[in-house]
């Protein structure tokens, strides 16, 4: 078995194509939609490459674009991941953003510290869904904007190069965006540690 062992109280949602084809026909049309999009020329090369990366993924990770507010994608409970949402659900991101200066001596954030970051962004998300809803919204925009920057990046060094075929940069970047490691990370970890997306993006 590669990484920790499942906990006790992890329940296996049932989610085959085969138990529910409509979520699957729902993320195929979906996706199918922004990726077709792309092929429309008004936008500009980043964000239609944006809307084919934003189609392609939520083709690939079916059925989880149906499920983001219904059910926690990946292992549940896991230290990081429990660790996480009662970091949440305390508000210690609030605390330390409302009075910094008592932050070394507030047990819960000497303890985050700067992996604070990602709970404003569950905040937003929160807005609108659940707060398990808006972590799994974050675990989906990883690959997207992993691959994105990762586009942005390859495409603007292949232009310099004179190969300015944004496909050719769109292939090239799928790996880095949908690897595997992204995915065990965010199967098992906290989510900031998907944030793949700094690297090309700071590149």
């Amino acid at each position: 078995m590669y990484g920790p062992p499942p906990d006790p109280r992890q329940q296996l949602a049932s989610v085959a194509l085969l138990d529910q084809p409509e979520l699957y026909l729902l993320c195929g049309l979906l996706g199918l939609a922004l990726s077709l999009l792309a092929l429309w020329p008004r936008p500009g090369r980043p964000l239609r490459a944006l809307f084919f990366i934003t189609g392609q993924v939520i083709l690939l990770t079916a059925p989880l674009a149906m499920l983001l507010d219904s059910h926690v994608y990946g292992s549940f409970p896991t230290i990081d991941k429990e660790g996480s949402l009662l970091f949440f659900l305390d508000g210690v991101h609030l605390r330390m953003l409302a009075d910094p200066l008592l932050s070394p001596a507030d047990p819960a954030a000497r303890l985050v510290g700067v992996h604070v970051g990602h709970l404003y962004l569950v905040e937003l998300g929160a807005l609108v869904l659940t707060p398990l809803g808006s972590f799994n919204l974050q675990a989906m925009l990883s690959p997207i904007l992993g691959w994105w920057c990762a586009w942005l990046f390859l495409d603007r060094i292949l232009r310099v190069e004179g190969a300015a075929h944004p496909r050719v940069a769109l292939l090239l970047a799928f790996p880095f965006g949908m690897g595997l490691h992204l995915f065990r990370d965010l199967n098992w970890y906290t989510i900031e540690k998907g944030a793949i997306l700094w690297l090309p993006l700071v590149a």
